[in-house]
């Protein structure tokens, strides 16, 4: 049976009512990951997937046309991208009918935006919470949603890092700014070898239970 656009995103959002932002509305998307589209979280030394949104908009031609998904992610997966639909989020969370986008009432009409990002009535401000899109994110990977990054990616991005420190470098002794960027790109160099070359985990024996004591066998009495 076909899936619409509807029927992905429902019609009632998340059911909450409030004041329109100040933005005009956008179509829904999707989120898609490339296996060489990658970033690097420093602060939590790890690679990410850097992922797109594709816009899906409702009363387009094409999607009038086809009325399903099936042939947009043909045309991508051509191309070697996953698609991640937003239903995916219900497993992440654990709760049915979660979704990673929900809207919120815009200028003329919905304004969708990620679940981890807070909107402000009458205010054009988006607020993301970048640790719960990293979380996410990095969830896509454990969870085997998306491939983990291949090595030969992962040495192409550490090539390009220390591309940008020597580009950052002979003016970092007078540059605060150019010292600032030399050295973050040094981090990304170094998680990037953390993740091709990981530590071993050592497995630790438990230590063995001291054995238990056996109380002394009583003396027998003498004769008397």
């Amino acid at each position: 049976m076909a899936t619409t656009v509807d029927q992905w995103f429902g019609e009632d959002g998340d059911g909450e009512v409030e004041l329109p932002v100040d933005l005009d509305s956008n179509a829904p998307y999707i989120l898609a990951a490339h296996p060489d589209r990658w970033t690097v979280d420093v602060e939590g030394r790890r690679v990410l997937p850097d992922l797109i949104q594709i816009a899906l908009q409702r009363g387009s031609s094409h999607l009038e046309h086809i009325g399903e998904m099936a042939r947009l992610r043909e045309q991508y997966e051509r191309e070697r991208w996953t698609l991640i639909l937003p239903a995916v989020y219900a497993q992440y969370t654990g709760k049915q009918g979660d979704r990673y986008l929900k809207d919120v009432p815009g200028r003329d009409g919905p304004v969708h935006v990620a679940v981890w990002s807070q909107t402000f009535p009458g205010s054009s401000v988006i607020v993301p919470d970048l640790e719960a899109s990293r979380k996410f994110h990095a969830w896509l990977v454990e969870s085997g949603t998306i491939p983990a990054p291949q090595p030969h990616v992962l040495r192409a991005m550490q090539v390009q890092a220390k591309r940008n420190i020597n580009r950052y470098a002979p003016d970092e002794d007078r540059n605060p700014a150019s010292k600032d960027k030399a050295d973050y790109w040094r981090e990304v160099v170094k998680v990037l070898d953390e993740v091709l070359n990981p530590k071993p985990v050592e497995d630790k024996a438990p230590a063995p239970a001291p054995a238990k004591k056996t109380p002394a066998a009583a003396k027998p009495k003498a004769d008397s």
